[in-house]
């Protein structure tokens, strides 16, 4: 099997000396939510109107519409978009228009042949509709992604995409689907007509605004709401006072900030009239630390640390040689992790340009990587995505202990990239329960020993670094209390 990561997780493995019972864990299945995601027979035909937000700048995009022109050649509910909400963007004529990054984004996924991408936006992002949310993209049709790869960011406003005609399409154009929510899985799924379409699907102009240089010649027959600024002063300055600053009244506190948490102030431009939220630092903890009795073998001290103000518990390493990473690619506060894991044996570098940090981990990757461990030989499996031979015994062999499902029908999504929840509940079902994970919660935990913090959405993919980060503080951390 292709090990397109290059992780030699054998980690989790040196943790633990035995398995007590194993634990069963539902990865995913799709929701009542999912299938009634795409339109009806009846809003087929029926134009959607967004309600118009309140215009905020709270540091966060507003998801803008990724096109110099709008120009809709096939709209939601008809034709090959039955029981979906894709759109056709034809940009201004019959030739190659670009397409740019309506958010700051991630690629999650990339599918040769008809030239798809899908992304998810690297934070919420306002939406036209008045929402605060995840987006997930997804886009067809062009003729050259040989230069995008998975994990790569793309910031708003950057080109990476164009229109095409990849995959047999009638004209250069780029079909493109939008739903509100984190990427899961493979992204989306069958209807019982046989149509594909997008998980938590929705309307594009539910999530995209126009903005005031985007030139209009087929709306799609939907209404969208616009921006008052071009497209080139949000991309360079946000959404605010043309990037002259706002000038604050009647300001007033909304939430308290907390030790972990940011809080917010809001108050009204005198200059724009834009609502305006603003956060408040966190104030920190006030630590205690305390000593403990266990030093791990590589010189990794353990402290355990209280907060006095808000009583939270976690544990803190303090390295009597802190471990070198060699990948320049890797951020300072990831560094540590990073090269303890390589120095270690449990992963290594992506290719021959660094660690890839950003990058994602695939589910068969991970269950792979237990397998070599913990596996036992001779189980099978009849997913339909699954006919790799070297994926048959492992997959099958996780379905049997509960580490993980089909993601939807017959289906069990082997490349999708793995959650960062699912990553910690695949780890915890094959190794010996840890017993404060059984009183506090899987979550609860994860943020506990430091491996996300409590605005993390969890159900976002694990990226590399981030499971260098799982895998050595469950190397490190197998008898914490």
């Amino acid at each position: 099997m292709k090990k397109t990561m290059a992780i030699l997780l054998t980690v989790l493995l040196l943790s633990c000396a035995g398995c007590a019972k194993q634990t069963r864990h539902v990865i995913w299945r799709p929701s009542e939510t999912v299938e009634r995601s795409a339109p009806s027979e009846a809003e087929q035909t029926q134009s959607t109107q967004p309600t118009q937000p309140p215009l905020q700048d709270d540091g966060l995009e507003y998801a803008i519409f990724p096109m110099e022109y709008l120009m809709i050649t096939q709209t939601s509910g008809e034709g090959t978009h039955l029981c979906n909400w894709a759109v056709d963007f034809a940009g201004e004529d019959t030739g190659i228009d670009d397409f740019y990054a309506p958010f700051t984004l991630r690629i999650v996924r990339l599918q040769e042949g008809y030239g798809i991408v899908w992304a998810q936006s690297v934070d919420k992002v306002h939406l036209a509709n008045g929402g605060l949310d995840y987006v997930t993209l997804l886009l067809e049709h062009c003729d050259d992604i040989d230069d995008l790869y998975v994990g790569q960011v793309v910031k708003q406003g950057e080109v990476f995409y164009t229109e095409g005609t990849a995959g047999n399409a009638t004209g250069n154009h780029v079909h493109a689907e939008f739903a509100i929510g984190p990427y899961v899985n493979e992204g989306s799924f069958h209807a019982e007509d046989g149509h594909v379409a997008i998980n938590n699907g929705v309307p594009a102009n539910e999530v995209l605004f126009l903005t005031k240089s985007t030139q209009v010649s087929d709306e799609g027959g939907f209404t969208w709401q616009s921006l008052p600024l071009d497209t080139q002063e949000i991309v360079k300055n946000g959404y605010h006072c043309q990037g002259e600053g706002h000038l604050p009244q009647d300001e007033e506190i909304i939430q308290e900030p907390s030790c972990t948490r940011d809080g917010l102030c809001r108050y009204t431009c005198q200059l724009c009239g834009c609502t305006v939220t603003r956060p408040l630092p966190a104030t920190g903890h006030t630590v205690a630390k305390e000593e403990s009795d266990y030093t791990d073998q590589e010189g990794c001290h353990l402290l355990r640390c209280t907060c006095t103000s808000c009583n939270a518990k976690w544990w803190e390493s303090e390295w009597a040689t802190p471990p070198t990473c060699e990948f320049s690619d890797v951020p300072d506060a990831q560094q540590p992790y990073v090269g303890y894991a390589c120095e270690n044996g449990l992963m290594a570098a992506f290719d021959e340009d660094g660690f890839l940090p950003d990058g994602y981990i695939s589910r068969v990757e991970l269950l792979e990587i237990l397998y070599d461990r913990w596996g036992t030989a001779g189980y099978g499996c009849d997913y339909s995505d699954v006919d790799d031979d070297p994926e048959v015994p492992i997959i099958g062999w996780a379905t049997a202990m509960g580490l993980a499902s089909a993601t939807e029908g017959e289906r069990f999504a082997p490349s999708a990239a793995v959650t960062r929840l699912d990553a910690v509940q695949m780890v915890t079902g094959v190794m010996e329960p840890l017993r404060f994970v059984e009183s506090t919660g899987l979550s609860a935990w994860a943020v506990e020993v430091g491996l996300f913090s409590p605005t993390d959405n969890l159900d976002c993919p694990l990226t590399r670094g981030e499971a260098a980060k799982l895998l050595t503080i469950m190397q490190l951390y197998p008898t914490m209390e």
